[in-house]
């Protein structure tokens, strides 16, 4: 049986330490890398979106669990570019659309703001070979791939998807 899901996008101060172990958990990324991932949850707390360049969609459970959750982000000094920084689901959850759904949300809301094209990097490592596929399936075109950029044998990869219209 499925678990009740909702969406919320306001930041609340509970979010910095839940995502530092939503990231924790997803066992690929670095210490450093889950610093910044609570210090964007932290700066859109107390700046706010607006001001941050950081929004947010939480996904929670039946119990109000944060079990994923997307950070995006128009791009300084570009006109409609926007890049999805974080996109996260709690192993427990994978599988079951939640990824997919906060994608196509992010999708909409920037559409909204008059996005022109979205971009996403991560790493070429085998550890990342399921995130890749995943932005693939959802349409988005592998543009480049700098060879040893985060470190000898992991290259960055980025992907972009022109956007939508909204309806």
């Amino acid at each position: 049986m499925k678990s009740e899901i909702t969406f919320r996008i306001t930041v609340q101060k509970s979010d910095i330490r839940t995502v530092g172990r939503l990231v924790k958990l997803a066992e690929n990324f670095r210490p450093d890398e889950i610093i910044v991932a609570k210090n964007l949850v932290r700066d859109c707390y107390q700046f706010g979106s607006q001001k941050s360049g950081y929004y947010f969609i939480f996904c929670e459970d039946e119990n109000a669990q944060v079990v994923g959750y997307i950070c995006y982000g128009p791009i300084a000094c570009t006109i409609g570019s926007y890049d999805l920084y974080w996109i996260i689901v709690d192993k427990k959850m994978q599988g079951q659309g939640i990824g997919t759904k906060l994608l196509q949300m992010a999708e909409k809301k920037m559409a909204r703001k008059k996005a022109r094209m979205i971009y996403i990097e991560t790493s070429s490592r085998p550890d990342y070979r399921q995130t890749n596929q995943f932005y693939l399936r959802n349409n988005y075109t592998k543009v480049a791939q700098l060879k040893d950029f985060f470190t000898a044998g992991d290259d960055r990869i980025i992907y972009q998807k022109k956007v939508a219209a909204p309806l």
